[in-house]
C-alpha cells in the first residue's frame, strides 16, 4: 500500500484510472492480492481494477473479493497464438493487408478494435518510442459496415476451421461471450 501512495505523490495525482496485475503471483494467495486492490479501490486510489494473464479460474477467485473491471487473457497461452493457428491467423492478417482499406494491417486491427460496440479503448504497449508513431495514423476515421462485416467475416473464417463458432479477441471484457467481438 506503500507503494501506491509513493506512486501517487510521484504522478501529482489523487488516483490512477486502472491499476493492472499484469501476473498472479505464485507466491501470493489471489485472495490477498484482490482483498488488497479492493480497499485501494474503496479509498478512491484506483478507479478501475484489471488483471492480466489470470486464468478464468483465477478471475472467479480474484472476484469473489473484488470487482474486476479489464481482464486480458495469456497470450501465449491463447490457442490463437500456438500452431497451427496462428499460422491460420497471419494468412487471414495477409488477406487484408491485400485488401487493407488504404490502411497498413496494424492500423487496421487498433481501428477495428476501436469500431466494436462497447469499446472505449484501445490499449497499445510499446517498448520504443518509435513504436507509438502508428497511433496518429488510427485517429480521424472509422471503419463502415461493409468494412467491419468484411473483417469479422474473414476472422470468423479462422474461428470457424479452428472449431470456434466465433471471434473473441485477444482482451475481452471479463464475462464476454465469444461471438460478441468485444475487445479492449
Amino acid at each position: 500500500m506503500k507503494e501506491i501512495d509513493e506512486s501517487l505523490r510521484r504522478l501529482q495525482t489523487g488516483y490512477i484510472d486502472i491499476y493492472q496485475v499484469h501476473w498472479p503471483d505464485p507466491l501470493l494467495p489471489i485472495e490477498e492480492t484482490a482483498a488488497a486492490m479492493h480497499e485501494l479501490y474503496k479509498q478512491g486510489k484506483i478507479r478501475a481494477i484489471g488483471v492480466s494473464n489470470y486464468s478464468l479460474e483465477q478471475m472467479n477467485v480474484f472476484r469473489r473479493l473484488a470487482p474486476l473491471h479489464t481482464a486480458q487473457p495469456p497470450y501465449k497461452s491463447d490457442p490463437k497464438f500456438q500452431p497451427p493457428r496462428y499460422a491460420q491467423y497471419l494468412k487471414a492478417v495477409e488477406r487484408l493487408d491485400q485488401q487493407n482499406y488504404g490502411k497498413r494491417v496494424l492500423e487496421l486491427a487498433v481501428r477495428w478494435t476501436l469500431d466494436q460496440l462497447f469499446v472505449t479503448v484501445a490499449l497499445w504497449g510499446a517498448c520504443h518510442p518509435d513504436q507509438l508513431a502508428p497511433i496518429a495514423d488510427v485517429g480521424g476515421w472509422k471503419l463502415d459496415s461493409a468494412a467491419l462485416k468484411a473483417i469479422n467475416e474473414k476472422c470468423s473464417e479462422v474461428d470457424y476451421r479452428a472449431g470456434r463458432l466465433g471471434v473473441l479477441s485477444a482482451a475481452s471484457p471479463v464475462g464476454a461471450k465469444p461471438g460478441k467481438g468485444h475487445a479492449m
